[in-house]
């Protein structure tokens, strides 16, 4: 199924490029994916996800235990950009005006798999989406949102982000099992729902007292979490001396 769309769109930076190749998948999904433009197979055959990545894709979908015949599959972007170039961020959000919030708000659906982090910014924007969670390089900053992960969209959604199939092949499938795992989390979500999401705060440079009382009143509650950062040092953090006195940065 694919929205009655124009096959071009004045004042979009991609007017001349090849395309547009649009959706495909049931009108009634509840399960959208959603990656970043049409490589050079998709545009051959007028299909998203044809090609290489849509072979991994595939691949990852059955292991999951997820149809793509019965999901909706389509991209943020909807005409060619050359692979290893930047999508223009102009052409991004011409698009989702033009066709995808249009699409979502057609289907309604449950759940929403983001491929890339283009698709899942656009959705989930000013949240920024960390593909790889690296401890000592991990950016200790509220707008990111680890892949894998249910965000609530206020859309009436959930969005799980994951890697792009594509990326995955560049890292020499390094990352596949992650890409696997991710797509897995979304079939969880799609099957049982999404948990609750609890208020999140973030207190910088907190005193000893405020450290003592976010952990003493998270102990009180019959769900959550509290999650203390420390000044990265050499070690990881597990392996650091508890004798010691370490500053809190964050909480």
């Amino acid at each position: 199924m694919a929205l009655n769309k124009p096959t071009k769109c004045q004042g979009c930076p991609l007017y001349a490029a090849p395309g547009p190749v649009f959706s495909e998948g049931p009108k009634d999904a509840d399960f959208i994916i959603i990656g970043q433009n049409p490589g050079p197979t998709e545009i051959q055959e007028g299909r998203p996800f044809v090609g290489s990545s849509g072979q991994i894709l595939n691949r990852t979908l059955q292991r999951a235990g997820i149809s793509r015949a019965s999901s909706y599959v389509t991209n943020v972007v909807k005409c060619f950009t050359k692979p290893g170039t930047p999508v223009p961020p102009e052409a991004v959000r011409h698009c989702k005006k033009a066709f995808l919030d249009d699409e979502i708000k057609e289907l309604k659906p449950k759940v929403v798999l983001t491929l890339g982090q283009e698709a899942f910014n656009i959705l989930c924007s000013p949240k920024h989406l960390a593909l790889v969670h690296v401890r000592k390089a991990a950016k200790k900053d509220p707008s990111y949102w680890l892949a894998g992960a249910p965000y609530h969209h206020p859309g009436g959604f959930v969005v799980v982000g994951a890697a792009h199939p594509a990326f995955v092949a560049r890292t020499g499938f390094a990352l596949l099992p992650k890409l696997q795992r991710q797509i897995e989390q979304a079939k969880q979500v799609l099957d049982h729902g999404a948990p609750t999401i609890l208020d999140v705060t973030y207190n910088y440079n907190p005193s000893d007292k405020e450290v003592y009382d976010y952990v003493d009143y998270m102990l009180s509650q019959p769900a959550g979490g509290c999650d203390i950062e420390t000044p990265y040092k050499t070690e990881e953090e597990d392996e650091v001396n508890i004798q010691e006195t370490t500053r809190v940065s964050l909480i």
